[in-house]
């Protein structure tokens, strides 16, 4: 168990690292308090996508990344996260390919995001070029498809899979790095919460506002942690089992998770048969798809 509760703490300290700015704590607090004072607040407060608040989180995101690098280094060097590696930079050889390995390197990593186009068939069937139509702040773009999905992957795959790996069964980490990277979105209830208030205030009586905007932003944080396991399972996957502890592609993984957003499932609500039909064959393509596709690609590292 010391190996669970070493990446539940580390976890939160990834979490923490975030409220280390009075700003957020302010924030976080006042919500609790009354979200009617928080939806008052100035963006810069708890607005994610405003710029301000970018910048702060993103300084303790890097400063999170950065020890967790450290962290990795030392494990490896000591045989605490695999085979102890002699001299300095352990990290960076798990993390990046060695020489005589960039080949292998990218071609697992362009495999992995093939296979997950594969898998995302239906949803950009259904989405088309709309998918591609990035329409935000350049610095939003970059947190969701970059910024994000590279340090999020460095630290629960590279850090907290790979020690959970020294003791566990690839299925047993794999599940609870999965469950450590969705809790680890909980920080965005309070931001939802102001969100829902903003939205319910003119029609929600003011007795209950309070306690309505909390349940629907806890329904939304749940549906949050739902496609974060989805997607933590599937980059842990093509990690460790595609990629053999490839990083890239876990990373190009949880960039195309990002980019192609929650499944939309259209032909569902379709009226024609037809429609419905298509629909069908192309989400269960891409599944097979993509079984194909990592089934193949694992016979590499047999």
């Amino acid at each position: 168990m010391g190996d669970i509760c070493a990446c539940v703490l580390l976890s939160g300290g990834f979490v923490s690292s975030f409220f280390l700015w009075k700003e957020e704590r302010a924030f976080a607090s006042l919500c609790m308090a009354s979200l009617a004072k928080a939806s008052r607040l100035d963006p810069q407060c708890g607005d994610r996508d405003n710029f301000r608040v970018f910048r702060r989180r993103t300084l303790s995101f890097v400063g999170s990344v950065t020890v967790a690098v450290f962290l990795l280094e030392y494990m490896l060097r000591h045989g605490i996260a695999g085979n102890s590696s002699v001299g300095n930079g352990a990290a960076p050889r798990r993390l990046l390919p060695v020489k005589g390995e960039v080949f292998e390197f990218l071609r697992d990593a362009v495999v992995s995001t093939v296979a997950t186009l594969a898998l995302f068939a239906g949803p950009l069937m259904e989405r088309g070029t709309s998918v591609l139509a990035l329409q935000r702040e350049r610095f939003v773009i970059a947190r969701d498809l970059i910024i994000c999905p590279l340090g999020e992957e460095v630290f629960f795959r590279g850090l907290i899979l790979q020690l959970l790996l020294h003791q566990r069964s690839f299925t047993v980490a794999m599940a609870i790095s999965s469950l450590l990277f969705a809790l680890s979105h909980t920080h965005h209830i309070f931001s939802i919460a102001v969100e829902a208030y903003l939205e319910n205030e003119a029609e929600e009586p003011k007795a209950t506002l309070q306690r309505t905007c909390w349940k629907q932003a806890a329904a939304v944080i749940v549906s949050v942690y739902i496609r974060s396991i989805a997607c933590g399972l599937l980059t842990a996957y093509h990690y460790a089992a595609v990629g053999s502890r490839n990083v890239l592609a876990a990373f190009l993984t949880h960039a195309t998770c990002n980019l192609v957003g929650a499944l939309p499932l259209d032909f569902v609500r379709k009226r024609s048969f037809i429609r419905r039909l298509v629909g069908v064959a192309t989400y269960a393509g891409g599944i097979i798809g993509w079984f194909c596709i990592t089934t193949y690609a694992k016979r590499w590292h047999a």
